[in-house]
């Protein structure tokens, strides 16, 4: 009789039964008033066992005169149904054999399929119902994963937001020497013939980077660490007692040739890090059963469980109403404690936002105006925490510059869990969420952009929009304040607050705080200065003096809004940079260099972790000059000693460190921490006014400043492994540089030191993706250079190669091709042909040709680059890695299958050996090679090669699903690849719910006709037609065809069209319409004509028309 896994009701035994008793209920009234429902408790067994035969133990002696029984601790009437009647407890059977018939499940699968079983089965139609889990052995690994599975996959909140505890009985949670035992028992099972796999085991060594990973995560996720409202209640059981090992593993029989004895999962593998734990007097085996209703170890468990299912209504109280809002945010500031007043606007824009209608079709749109430094950003920061619990997200976007405004959205999203590439993309996914979010458009100040093109489209959510530009309130739908300076009350009490005066002092100082807040207009910001330079140098009443002795600088601002006042603010600003003459000349220099620097970038988030990587790029730079790659001695000269190595390096550091938290000291800047990184930022008003205090006079030569910030970006991106995680925050920061670059004509006469900050700069945003910028700057470069764009040259070599990728990512590739051609020529003429550099351009040059189509000169030109770096670099190199996993890409597009896939198996193994399983570049080969197993045509290999395709692509996904956003690309393609293969082995169904859940994430973020959605629903419809449901199978197809015969007009025999039509014809030959079938199959049998003779195309083709004959 075959095993049934699942989900068994053990009580009530009634299979009838109606939901427990409202009694029950009633006692447990939720905090918002309503009944809790009832609670299921859900014991999960352990590795090799199963249920009941996990739950069952015999009764101490004879009890009562009655013959012994054997005691089912979950289901017998005077055990744990004894104690909690009105629950629901269920007991999950899983596959956890690995010597008889062993499954080749791996952990994710098991906690995946446990996960899908509780939504369905034990949720149903109920949102959310209390659900504690009882873990024994193993199945607290399943338990763990399937939290972690479900924090990262939006289908399964309903489950995670349902578990109100878990107990675990003597679980393995990090690791157990037992893993030796199952070996030796694997190895013996071998041997009589046994179908065996370590799969579900092997990550129980406590050293693998799995488990390891797991468990950190489960427990900062069960503490809070996932979400601050969110928590679960643990208890861990461990055994104090040993058991017989092979008895344990291998059975009763094992006795006789063994009596070791061992604690099998000790206490500190049993228990979690600031978890509560108890041991029970048991060993291994005996911990999941108990003798009778006075086992001591069974009221133990009793009391544990009593605590969490009392506890439950309150804790759900509490996530059923957090849970709804305050979940995502991009607030980046802490409200300011020297905020003064503004009660009543606080109000206004919270009411309105709250309260007031938009109208028909309209969103929320409040508009807050008013001149720099006025307050309107903190007012906003206030509203957001006021109304922190009215929205699912709250989202901070500084629209100042379009790159801003993009980095922001893309980093909202990010923090969403999806990923987006452009401001467009980003804007519309977010307009697509239907969900209560608030979005807050900071710094709309720029009178040339329109911002309406920066509102998400739709009516969803809300938005505050602040700026300078007061014909800006257009854009408002439900309000608009127009903010002015603090009336002398609560300016006086600004002042006091940022020159630190103790509050019993106000009084007597209140007249001499007024007079310096009229002499500011009380405006916010130019207190603030005052204030700072207060604390530190002189009192109230002296203030005015020293303002009025300092130089009255007037500056031009996009927006004049009275002079008198800007003057104020400025000549604050003024007496505050004076002062930093008190600390001393070196210490005064040191400062001026770090705000002159950072008046080059972007005013807001500049990591400080930069500082140290423009170090230790320093150090590891050659300073030649000689071309485009080099640093030139100019260039480091322009750098203020600040930024240098040097034997005093330590004593810069602290001077640095210390100009820092002067500048912080006198309201200069401001440090930031987000996620755990530090940043710098400046007010726009105080960022704009030191960029012009410290401007250069001449017109004619190079400004130094703008020399050294570009040195210092060049630096740091040499000088850092993190650059890749900067890359989207340093966008801002490189575009504002790059305005600042000086005219043609200066750059042309400072060859080669203006174009090798340019060139470097172009690279960075190159790596960034920002395709639009590099096109501007390598016009810019060609024409400081006087240089043809199509003909290289030498000394131009690093130009062109960014040229030719540039044009590779902007779909350019005709052209990348013809300059990669040119470029190739004169590195083999200079170099040799076995020069690396010569062969990665080769390499580049092969991808550009798969893109074009014309795979058989890919196939060429990287089976020589292989070759040719087979023999000068050492086999665990990771551009030859490379080389090999593309050769076999382009292989299988031929249709072959052995070759590519011996390929991928060495590339595999050797980045296996290297690299931890969870780096993006193993995970990336262990897909390929997947890919390549899936495809292997029908023969005696097929169904084992699938199998382990199987296998693989359920691991990487896994891994991906722990450190991929839920629609990251990687990730839907390895789920994309599971289901094709799982269709491919003839289980249609199991691929269809992995698809229909890849088409409802892509539907959320991609427009109908993208190809990726497209290949998704092609591909669905290939398993509607495999099952037979032949009109939904037409119906999926011809939405793919048609869409993507408008995409590629004027290309009949496209790769991505013919498969669609080829998978329309045949759903259409199964639901009947014969003629349709035949006169699209042979058209697509025409076009394959094309593809090489014996192509698997062109022979499926002629299989499936051989049906018409």
């Amino acid at each position: 009789m075959s095993r049934l896994f699942g989900f068994r009701r053990v009580w009530p035994r009634n299979q009838t039964a109606v939901e427990p008793s409202i009694q029950y209920a009633a006692l447990h009234l939720c905090l918002n008033g309503c009944y809790a429902k009832p609670n299921s408790i859900i014991a999960i067994h352990g590795l090799g066992t199963q249920s009941p035969r996990t739950w069952l133990a015999f009764e101490n002696g004879n009890v009562d005169n009655r013959p012994q029984r054997s005691v089912n601790w979950l289901a017998d009437d005077d055990m744990l149904p004894g104690y909690f009647p009105d629950s629901f407890i269920w007991t999950y059977d899983w596959d956890g054999d690995y010597c008889i018939d062993a499954s080749v499940d791996t952990l994710m699968g098991q906690a995946q399929v446990f996960l899908r079983a509780t939504k369905s089965e034990i949720l149903g139609e109920q949102s959310t119902r209390p659900l504690l889990i009882i873990a024994s052995c193993f199945g607290g690994i399943i338990a763990m994963k399937a939290v972690d599975i479900a924090t990262r996959q939006s289908q399964f909140r309903c489950v995670l937001l349902s578990i109100v505890g878990i107990i675990f009985l003597a679980s393995p949670l990090k690791g157990t020497g037992m893993k030796k035992a199952l070996d030796w028992h694997i190895l013996i099972s071998t041997l009589m013939g046994k179908q065996v796999s370590d799969n579900l085991y092997r990550d129980l060594n406590a050293r693998t980077y799995v488990l390891q990973d797991l468990v950190h995560f489960f427990t900062r996720c069960a503490n809070g660490g996932w979400e601050p409202w969110y928590r679960i209640p643990l208890f861990c059981f461990y055994e104090t007692k040993a058991t017989q090992i092979l008895k344990a593993v291998l059975g009763s029989w094992a006795k006789k040739i063994a009596s070791g004895k061992r604690i099998l999962v000790a206490y500190e593998n049993a228990t979690l890090d600031g978890v509560e734990n108890e041991g029970l007097i048991a060993n291994h085996v005996m911990m999941s059963k108990f003798r009778g209703r006075d086992d001591t170890n069974f009221q133990k468990v009793v009391i544990q469980l009593r605590k969490l299912i009392e506890d439950a209504p309150n804790l759900q109280a509490e996530r059923s109403h957090d849970a709804r809002f305050n979940v995502y945010s991009t607030l980046s500031s802490t409200v300011n404690p020297l905020f003064t007043g503004r009660e009543e606007v606080i109000d206004r824009i919270t009411h309105a936002l709250r309260e007031e209608d938009p109208g028909p079709g309209r969103r929320k749109v409040f508009v807050v105006v008013g001149e720099g430094g006025i307050g309107k950003s903190e007012i906003c920061l206030h509203v957001a925490h006021k109304m922190q619990n009215d929205f699912w997200g709250i989202f901070w976007i500084d629209v100042s510059s379009r790159p801003m405004a993009e980095s922001g959205y893309i980093a909202a999203l990010a923090e969403c869990k999806k990923t987006t590439r452009t401001l467009d993309e980003a804007r519309k996914r977010l307009g697509r969420i239907s969900e209560k979010w608030l979005l807050i458009l900071d710094n709309a100040d720029d009178v040339q952009i329109d911002y309406h093109a920066f509102l998400p489209p739709g009516k969803n959510g809300s938005v505050i929009l602040t700026s300078r530009n007061p014909t800006c309130n257009h854009h408002q739908t439900v309000g608009l304040e127009r903010i002015t300076g603090l009336d002398d009350k609560h300016a006086s009490e600004l002042l006091f607050k940022a020159a630190n005066v103790h509050k019993d002092d106000w009084s007597a100082e209140s007249e001499d705080a007024a007079r310096v807040a009229k002499l500011l207009f009380g405006h916010p910001l130019a207190i603030i200065q005052a204030g700072a330079y207060i604390k530190t140098f002189c009192r109230i009443r002296e203030y005015p003096q020293i303002f009025q002795k300092r130089p009255q600088q007037q500056m031009a601002f996009e927006l004049v809004q009275g002079q008198n006042r800007h003057a104020n603010l400025h000549g604050a600003f003024e007496v505050s940079i004076e002062a930093l003459e008190k600390f001393g000349p070196r210490n005064a220099q040191i400062a001026r260099d770090l705000l002159g620097l950072l008046s080059m970038f972007h005013f807001t988030n500049l990591p400080l972790e930069i500082f140290e990587s423009v170090s230790r790029g320093f150090q590891a730079t050659s300073q030649h000059g000689q071309c485009l790659d080099d640093i030139t001695p100019s260039m480091v000269s322009a750098m203020s000693p600040l930024f240098r190595v040097s034997n005093e390096s330590d004593e810069y550091q602290n001077l640095r460190e210390q100009a820092i938290l002067t500048l912080e000291s006198l309201a200069l800047i401001n440090i930031e921490t987000q996620h755990g990184f530090k940043s710098l930022s400046m007010h726009p008003l105080v960022h704009l006014w030191v960029r012009n205090r410290f401007k250069s006079d001449s017109t004619e030569r190079l400004d130094p400043r703008w020399l050294s910030a570009g040195t210092f970006l060049t630096l740091a991106s040499r000088g850092t492994c993190r650059w890749v995680g900067w890359e989207i925050a340093m966008r801002p920061h490189l575009h504002s540089f790059l305005d600042l670059r000086p005219a043609i004509e200066i750059c042309k006469e400072h060859q080669p030191t203006s174009a090798i900050v340019i060139f470097h700069c172009s690279r960075l945003l190159h790596q960034a993706r920002d395709d639009n910028m590099v096109s501007s700057m390598l016009g810019v470069l060609f024409s400081i250079f006087d240089a043809n764009q199509k003909s290289p040259t030498w000394e131009l070599l690093p130009l062109y190669d960014l040229k030719a990728a540039s044009d590779e990512r902007c779909g350019l590739r005709s052209l990348a091709k013809e300059l990669y051609e040119k470029i190739i020529c004169l590195k083999e003429e200079r170099l040799g042909n076995m020069n690396l550099d010569c062969l990665k351009s080769r390499h580049a040059m092969a991808n550009t040709a798969r893109g074009l189509g014309e795979v058989p000169m890919a196939i060429s030109i990287l089976e020589d680059v292989v070759q040719k770096r087979n023999c000068i670099c050492h086999e665990s190199d990771s551009d030859l890695l490379t080389s090999q996993q593309d050769l076999a890409r382009v292989l299988l597009l031929e249709g072959e299958f052995e070759r590519p896939i011996t390929l991928l198996e060495h590339v595999v193994d050797v980045r296996s050996q290297n690299l931890p399983p969870t780096d993006l570049e193993l995970l990336k080969s262990r897909h390929e090679l997947a890919r390549a197993y899936a495809k292997t045509p029908q023969g005696p290999q097929f169904e084992c090669r699938c199998k382990d395709a199987i296998a693989i692509l359920i691991d990487v996904a896994e891994h991906e699903q722990r450190s991929l956003a839920e629609d990251d690309s990687h990730r839907l393609s390895t789920l994309h690849g599971l289901a094709k293969t799982y269709t491919r082995m003839g289980q249609p169904k199991a691929a269809e719910p992995i698809l229909l859940e890849i088409l409802s994430i892509q539907n959320s973020v991609m427009d109908l006709p993208h190809p990726t959605r497209l290949a998704t629903l092609h591909e669905l419809g290939r398993v509607y037609r495999i099952s037979g449901e032949a009109d939904k199978a037409v119906e999926a197809l011809k939405e793919v065809v048609q869409y993507r015969q408008r995409q590629i007009a004027g290309s009949p025999g496209h790769g991505a069209l013919l498969p669609s039509q080829h998978e329309l014809a045949e759903a259409l030959f199964v639901a009947g319409d014969v003629e349709q079938a035949r006169e699209l199959a042979e058209h697509v049998y025409r076009q394959r004509q094309k593809l090489p003779q014996g192509h698997p195309d062109i022979l499926a083709s002629e299989e499936f028309l051989l049906k018409f004959a």
